[in-house]
């Protein structure tokens, strides 16, 4: 069970990028003509938090999520906060299932039983996790090319066809900074500040090498990387996105990346692209949800010592299943409004810097004794 969770450093970073680009249909709805302006400091701000993530993973020699919680927290309080981010996870991987179900009912499977369709999904994550970390890790690394692949022939679509307008990119901070703020937040909230979740990972990263001070360095490279390259893509596709449709249409389309390349494909050098980008939003939401799927299993498990993976599997999979249409709420305003404004703050950016903030005081204070 322990050799199917290593992952390389390589797939660490394929998972981050396909997490990230997963928000390519979210992003640029509010944010407009100033899509780019909000992706770059959103990226700053997940460069920032994922910095600590690393620094508090170091301060607790790369433990899983249960020793972190229990050495910041104590042990009582521990499982509690462990108990509550179970629970957390659990929640986003209903979310992003349901976010998943709609969007295919919406493109791929027009009119299909939303329980139908949460089944399938079901069965290919369930799949996936039994197979373990590290055949997800594999497998980002061959849909992460597929997925960049298929972009490519609507871009060059775009500019060979001529279809880009760049009047639809102006005027730049037209409402002033103050009125990008909550687009901002909202962007690095959503997706960037998740990127905690990769915190209950670190320990599973396999390094040719045993030092510390190196694997941290190499983990900390690479997440940089990733952050880097999902920034440069979230801003290409978006900005093209903007130029095609324009900001207005941009915000009433739920899926304005597959309108976009609906028109790309209706109107440019190649033709049929909607089957491309259901391809890429598929395939990058897929991966969002294993892996949210996943390490909820391991943090329930982690509850206690006789907890068994695969019961968990079976516990938590049925009721997934019988509660995913229950939770099934005004798509928009939970997604754009109540994830990242009020669900993921504490979880991704406040419980995170108080265990951070906890960590560091201990190291400092044991330091001294250890000389």
């Amino acid at each position: 069970m322990e050799q199917t969770r290593k992952i390389n450093l390589n797939q660490m970073m394929c998972l981050m990028i396909l997490f990230l680009i997963s928000a390519l249909a979210t992003t640029a709805k509010y944010a407009g003509q100033n899509v780019w302006i909000i992706s770059l400091i959103g990226g700053a701000g997940g460069a920032l938090l994922l910095t600590l993530c690393y620094r508090l993973s170091s301060l607790n020699s790369y433990q899983d999520l249960a020793h972190i919680f229990k050495s910041c927290f104590g042990k009582y309080i521990g499982k509690v906060v462990l108990f509550i981010y179970a629970c957390f996870f659990l929640l986003r991987t209903i979310s992003v299932g349901n976010f998943m179900s709609t969007m295919a009912q919406q493109t791929l499977m027009f009119g299909a039983n939303h329980r139908v369709v949460i089944l399938l999904l079901m069965v290919t994550v369930i799949v996936a996790s039994l197979y373990g970390l590290n055949a997800i890790g594999r497998s980002s690394e061959i849909f992460l090319v597929i997925t960049l692949l298929c972009v490519l022939p609507f871009i060059i679509s775009v500019f060979s066809g001529r279809l880009f307008n760049p009047e639809n990119l102006v005027p730049i901070l037209a409402e002033g900074v103050p009125g990008i703020a909550r687009d901002t937040a909202r962007t690095f909230f959503l997706p960037y500040s998740e990127l905690v979740i990769f915190l209950a990972l670190f320990p599973y990263v396999s390094f040719n090498r045993s030092d510390n001070h190196s694997k941290s360095k190499s983990m900390l490279k690479r997440g940089y990387v990733a952050i880097l390259v999902a920034v440069v893509f979230l801003i290409i596709i978006n900005l093209i996105t903007v130029a095609l449709l324009g900001a207005d249409l941009t915000a009433n389309f739920d899926y304005s990346f597959y309108n976009a390349m609906q028109l790309a494909g209706m109107n440019g050098l190649l033709q049929r692209f909607d089957s491309l980008a259901i391809i890429v939003m598929v395939v990058t939401s897929y991966f969002k949800l294993v892996i949210y799927f996943f390490i909820t299993l391991l943090t329930f498990q982690a509850l206690s010592q006789r907890f068994n993976f695969k019961w968990v599997l079976i516990v938590l999979s049925i009721l997934i299943f019988f509660i995913a249409p229950l939770m099934k709420v005004d798509g928009t305003q939970f997604t754009y409004e109540t994830v990242p404004f009020k669900i993921l703050p504490p979880f991704t950016v406040g419980i995170p810097v108080v265990a951070y903030v906890i960590s560091e005081v201990k190291h400092r204070f044991k330091k001294p004794t250890s000389t």
